[in-house]
């Protein structure tokens, strides 16, 4: 309760449910809906889901972007990308899956989407979502071409 005379509103915080005390001319001029900053900024933000990879993903309202979670689902949806037509040129007899297509001038397995991509990065992009920041694929086995994406392939940046 405000204390008496103090001319101050109790008001309910939009996010966060808790009451605080508001001036009334802050109300008149639109204010008064958080308890403090954190639930303003809060109030900024939306869940957005990946329109590639279907990853639930928080970005502000500020921010533009839009519909994808990282830079690789943004460029496997803004570019005519079939997975079914990727997995052709995937060979999944035995333990390995083996690249088929094409392989760049050093042998790694490459797929041209926009640019020329790791197909290692494109198998684990459909298979387990997008790579956490701060991390890469590496080969770790001595086949030529292995695209299955196994979590041994994850490397820290320090590493």
């Amino acid at each position: 309760m405000p204390k008496r005379g103090s001319g101050q509103v109790q008001c309910t915080c939009a996010i966060c449910g808790k009451h605080f005390l508001a001036w009334p001319f802050e109300l008149r001029d639109g204010n008064g809906k958080y308890r403090s900053r954190a639930c303003y900024y809060e109030s900024r933000r939306t869940r957005i889901t990946c329109a590639t990879c279907g990853t639930v993903f928080v970005r502000s309202r500020m921010q533009s972007g839009g519909h994808y979670c990282s830079r690789a689902c943004h460029h496997l949806g803004r570019v005519r990308f079939d997975p079914e037509r990727f997995w052709s040129h995937d060979d999944r007899r035995g333990g390995c899956w083996i690249w088929r297509g094409y392989r760049a001038h050093d042998r790694t397995s490459t797929i041209r989407i926009g640019t020329e991509r790791s197909a290692l990065q494109v198998a684990w992009a459909l298979v387990r979502g997008p790579l956490t920041a701060g991390f890469k694929l590496r080969r770790i086995c001595g086949t030529e071409g292995r695209i299955r994406p196994d979590p041994q392939h994850v490397r820290s940046l320090l590493d």
